[in-house]
C-alpha cells in the first residue's frame, strides 16, 4: 500500500523513469514543458472560461515569464555538456521535446540554433530508411512538428531574421497564422508588440499567399486571418454565442500612437470603425503615417 502511495506521485515517477533511462532532471524538465497552444490578450474579451486544456493558453502579459522559465531550462541543459549531448540526440528522435526547445529558440532569437535543428532534421528526415519525406506547397520539406505559434512566438520580440528563416522551412504550420476566436495571429502579436517592420513582412508575405491552394485545392491558409481579414459570417456566429467579443487591432494600435502600423493594416483591408474624429479619420492616418522601412531581400513568402 505504502509503495503504491509513493509511485502515485508523478514526479517522483518521472525522476524513477527518467533514472532508469538514463535521463537528468534537466532533460526530464525540457520533456514535461508544455508547448504554446494559443496567445490571447486585450483584444478578445469573452463571457465564457475556454474549456480548451492541451498544452499552454498564454496571456500576452505573462507570455514572457512563462518563456523565460523555458529559456532557465534549456540553458540549463544545454551548458552541462553531457546534458547537451543527450538533448539534442533527442531533438533529432522526439518531435515533442525538439519543438520545445525550437520555442525557445524562436522566442529568444537564437537563430543559429533554430538553423541548426532544422538543417539536422533535413537531413534526419532525408536519410529515414522507413518514411519518405514529404514536402509542402512550396516544394519544402516538411519537419514534423505540433507547435503552431512559432511565428507568433519571433513577433513577440521582433526577431524578423528568426521568421524569414521561418519562410523557408516547412516548420511550422501555415494554417496556425491566422488565429482563431480566442488566440491571436501572429500579425496581431507584431501589432501590440509595436513591431512596425515586422508587421509589415507578416502583411506582405500573407497577402501574397490568400488565394494560393495545395495539391488538393485546399487554400494554403484558413478562412480566418484575425487583424488582417473580417472574420468569417460562421464564425462571426460562434462568437456571437459563445459571448466572445474581438477589438480590431488596427483601431488598438492606431489609439497607442502606432500609425504606421494601423495604416499598414488598413491599406491591406484590415477591420476597423469609423468611430473616431469623423468618417474618414482613417484616410488621414493613412495619408500621413510613413510605411517602416523594410529590407528587400526579405520579400520571400510562405
Amino acid at each position: 500500500m505504502a509503495a503504491t502511495t509513493v509511485l502515485g506521485y508523478a514526479e517522483l515517477l518521472s525522476c524513477i523513469c527518467a533514472f532508469q533511462n538514463g535521463l537528468s532532471s534537466a532533460i526530464v524538465a525540457i520533456q514535461r514543458c508544455q508547448l504554446i497552444h494559443t496567445i490571447h490578450g486585450d483584444l478578445i474579451s469573452s463571457q465564457q472560461a475556454s474549456s480548451e486544456s492541451d498544452g499552454i493558453h498564454a496571456h500576452m502579459n505573462d507570455l514572457a515569464a512563462i518563456m523565460d522559465r523555458r529559456r532557465c531550462l534549456v540553458e540549463a541543459a544545454m551548458d552541462h555538456p553531457a546534458n547537451s549531448a543527450l538533448l539534442f540526440r533527442l531533438v533529432a528522435k522526439h518531435t515533442h521535446t525538439r519543438d520545445v526547445v525550437v520555442e525557445y529558440a524562436v522566442f529568444f532569437g537564437q537563430l543559429h540554433l533554430f538553423e541548426a535543428i532544422c538543417l539536422a532534421m533535413k537531413r534526419a528526415v532525408s536519410n529515414d530508411p522507413q518514411h519518405a519525406p514529404r514536402f509542402d506547397v512550396f516544394d519544402r520539406m516538411v519537419i514534423p512538428s505540433h507547435a503552431y505559434l512559432l511565428r507568433h512566438l519571433a513577433a513577440f520580440h521582433g526577431h524578423l531574421d528568426v521568421l524569414v528563416c521561418l519562410n523557408t522551412t516547412s516548420y511550422s504550420s501555415l494554417r496556425g497564422r491566422g488565429g482563431t476566436e480566442r488566440s491571436y495571429s501572429d500579425i496581431e502579436v507584431a501589432a501590440e508588440r509595436g513591431h512596425a517592420a515586422v508587421v509589415a513582412y507578416l502583411v506582405d508575405s500573407t497577402v501574397k499567399l490568400f488565394d494560393a491552394t495545395d495539391h488538393r485545392g485546399h487554400k494554403v491558409f484558413a478562412r480566418d486571418y484575425f487583424g488582417l481579414r473580417p472574420p468569417s459570417t460562421t464564425t462571426k456566429t460562434k462568437m456571437f454565442f459563445r459571448g466572445i467579443e474581438r477589438r480590431s487591432v488596427a483601431d488598438a494600435a492606431a489609439d497607442a500612437g502606432h500609425e504606421t502600423i494601423a495604416a499598414c493594416l488598413i491599406q491591406h483591408g484590415a477591420p476597423h470603425t469609423t468611430r473616431r474624429t469623423g468618417r474618414g479619420w482613417w484616410h488621414a492616418l493613412v495619408g500621413s503615417a510613413k510605411p517602416p522601412s523594410a529590407n528587400p531581400s526579405i520579400g520571400q513568402t510562405s
